[in-house]
C-alpha cells in the first residue's frame, strides 16, 4: 500500500469514485492504525456538513470558512502526529477568543468547525453592530479582540463632530447589552450620568441617545454656573 492514503485513494480510482471509497470506509468504521487514515476519515465526514465551506484539503492541513452575513471567516487545521488522539493545531480569525475542549467533541472535526461557526456569528454579529456606526456621526478607527479580555472585542470610535474618542469592550455573548466598558476622551463624560440602555435597539442607536444625554448633562451643568 502506498506510503500516503491520499495517494492511494486518488491512484486507484485515477480521480474517479473517490466518494465512494470514503463512503466504504466510513460505512466499515474501519479503525485506523495510522493518524493519516484517521485524519482522511475524520475529513470525509466533513462533507455532510453543508453550512460549512471546505476551501482546501490535503494530507497534512484543512481550510474551512465560514461566511455568516458580508464577512468571511477562515480556519485552518493541522492534524498531529497521533491524531485524533491529541487534538489537531488551529489558526483562525479572532484566535485569541476561540477555545475548544477536543475530547468533549469526541475528537470530532465536525464539532471543532460547529463550535467555530458557533463562535464567529456572535463575534460577527459585533462586527456588523460596530460597523453600522461608521458613518455620518461616527468613524470606526479601530477593533479587535481585547489584550487583556480576550473574549471580549474593544473598539474605538470618534465622533466626527467634535473629535471625542470613544472605547468600547463588547461581549459577544450579551451583544445588546450596556458594554462592559464605555469611556470617552472627554474626563469624567458618562461619571454617575443614569442611561437607560435599550437592549431591543442596535449600537448606534444606544451611542448617539447617551452621547445626547451627557451633551445635556454637560449644558446644564454650565448653565447654573454663577
Amino acid at each position: 500500500m502506498n506510503a500516503s492514503p491520499w495517494d492511494y485513494f486518488f491512484e486507484s480510482t485515477n480521480g474517479d469514485g473517490v466518494e465512494k471509497h470514503l463512503e466504504t470506509i466510513l460505512r466499515a468504521e474501519r479503525v485506523c492504525a495510522d493518524s493519516d487514515w484517521r485524519w482522511l476519515a475524520a475529513v470525509s465526514k466533513l462533507r455532510q456538513n453543508r453550512s460549512i465551506s471546505l476551501d482546501e484539503i490535503d494530507d497534512h492541513h484543512l481550510i474551512a470558512s465560514i461566511c455568516p452575513t458580508n464577512k468571511r471567516y477562515s480556519i485552518e487545521i493541522l492534524p498531529t502526529d497521533d491524531f485524533p488522539t491529541t487534538p489537531p493545531e488551529i489558526s483562525c480569525d479572532f484566535q485569541a477568543g476561540f477555545d475548544f475542549n477536543w475530547p468533549d467533541m469526541e475528537h470530532s472535526l465536525s464539532s471543532l468547525l460547529e463550535s467555530f461557526a458557533d463562535y464567529v456569528k456572535r463575534i460577527d454579529f459585533v462586527v456588523n453592530s460596530l460597523q453600522a456606526c461608521d458613518g455620518f456621526d461616527f468613524e470606526l478607527k479601530e477593533f479587535d479582540l481585547d489584550d487583556e479580555e480576550t473574549n471580549a472585542i474593544a473598539a474605538t470610535l470618534i465622533v466626527k463632530e467634535t473629535g471625542e474618542v470613544l472605547q468600547l469592550l463588547i461581549d459577544p455573548l450579551d451583544p445588546n447589552s450596556f458594554p462592559c466598558r464605555l469611556s470617552s476622551s472627554i474626563p469624567d463624560r458618562f461619571r454617575g450620568l443614569q442611561y437607560d440602555w435599550n437592549v431591543d435597539e442596535p449600537l448606534l442607536f444606544n451611542l448617539e441617545n447617551i452621547l445626547r444625554e451627557a451633551d445635556q448633562r454637560a449644558f446644564e451643568k454650565v448653565s447654573i454656573l454663577p
